[in-house]
């Protein structure tokens, strides 16, 4: 059997824990712990320690639990079979984590359902040394950061979804805006896991979600984000759904050979897309279906359902004025007849009833007519 005298141990920074037990330990041997590491003496399944960094004696007169253990009655160097537990102490921040599927999260803001994908890393380092080397370690040579990955992916996991799809709900977040809060739902994971973690000996340092993402060719996401593109470009267009419909009704009427649009204007306004564009529309096709309208007083142009003349003023449906001597249409405004050139009635400047032509006096209250 090997008697040991030294005890120490130079590790990988991605070991976290070291069994030391490859012979019989001397009493007197010295046991040096560095200053990231812990050591724990385990001798009949008893626990002694933990050493903290420093130069340790192994000897009954400086740890005298080993008297009893070891049965020695005096200070002979005696050797004895035990092992030593070295622990590091120092944070690795390279424990990484991901969804192996997708987590199906419910939109919020667009109440479907998305998949999503998430990963990130987090650091973790040694917060009791007792607890860590009985509930995680046990009986195995050593624990590295694979092992802690192993053991701790199904709580990371469960945990971050249910966080994730809670977050959604409460801050009523799109799936699609959560990379601006990646770094609050990273603390606000990292408090979770400190309080999980800490029962098992750990702490938890920086946890982080490097990413959330969802699956580019899901039929959801793909839909999602072409409504998205839409809506984008007609806030552009300063237009919005309903007057995109409508336009494209229109154009559907403009292109339909043989046909009128007013069946087509029908149609869209029945179906309630854009009642403010479809009734333009529908003054248009009444335009389109009866042509404009003329004063029968003055012949000015009048445009669909106007009530009076932008010409003489008058209403359309009134009679027109006709000359004394020969009956034609007088234009308003005329002051001769343009069939046989008699003088048109005038208004008197007194009481404004119509004088009759080449009178000099109003018949009705006398003033003199201008000729």
């Amino acid at each position: 059997m090997a008697i040991i005298n030294v005890i120490q141990w130079n590790g990988p920074p991605s070991v976290m824990a070291w069994r030391f037990g490859n012979g019989a330990l001397m009493l007197g041997s010295q046991l040096i712990v560095k200053e990231h590491q812990h050591a724990v003496l385990i001798k009949e399944g008893r626990m002694i320690g933990p050493f903290l960094p420093g130069r340790h004696t192994l000897d009954t007169k400086n740890i005298p639990i080993l008297k009893s253990l070891i049965g020695a009655v005096t200070d002979a160097e005696t050797p004895f079979p035990a092992e030593v537990w070295f622990v590091n102490r120092t944070i690795d921040l390279n424990v990484r984590w991901g969804t192996s599927t997708p987590i199906q999260v419910k939109d919020p803001t667009y109440n479907i359902m998305i998949p999503v994908m998430g990963y990130g890393m987090l650091g973790v380092t040694v917060s009791d040394t007792k607890k860590f080397l009985l509930k995680l370690v046990g009986a195995l040579p050593n624990y590295d950061r694979e092992t802690v990955e192993q053991h701790f992916r199904a709580i990371l996991i469960s945990s971050i979804k249910s966080h994730i799809a809670d977050s959604l709900l409460r801050r009523k977040l799109s799936i699609l805006d959560i990379a601006a809060h990646l770094r609050e739902l990273s603390d606000e994971l990292n408090d979770l896991f400190t309080t999980e973690f800490a029962e098992f000996g750990l702490s938890v340092v920086a946890f982080r979600i490097e990413s959330i993402t969802t699956r580019e060719n899901d039929p959801a996401v793909v839909r999602l984000r072409d409504a998205l593109a839409r809506r984008a470009e007609m806030q552009i267009l300063g237009t919005d759904f309903a007057q995109s419909e409508s336009f494209e009704v229109m154009k559907r009427a403009a292109a339909n050979e043989g046909g009128t649009v007013a069946p087509l204007m029908g149609a869209g306004l029945g179906l309630g897309l854009g009642a403010g564009l479809g009734a333009n529309a529908a003054q248009v096709a009444s335009t389109m279906r009866t042509g404009p309208a003329t004063c029968a007083n003055c012949s000015t142009a009048m445009t669909a359902g106007a009530k009076f003349c932008p010409g003489c003023g008058k209403a359309p449906g009134a009679p027109a004025a006709t000359c004394a001597s020969c009956n034609a249409t007088l234009l308003a405004g005329s002051r001769f007849c343009a069939g046989c050139g008699t003088q048109a009635a005038r208004k008197c400047p007194g009481c404004g009833i119509d004088a009759t032509a080449g009178s000099k006096f109003c018949a009705g209250c006398g003033t003199k007519l201008t000729p």
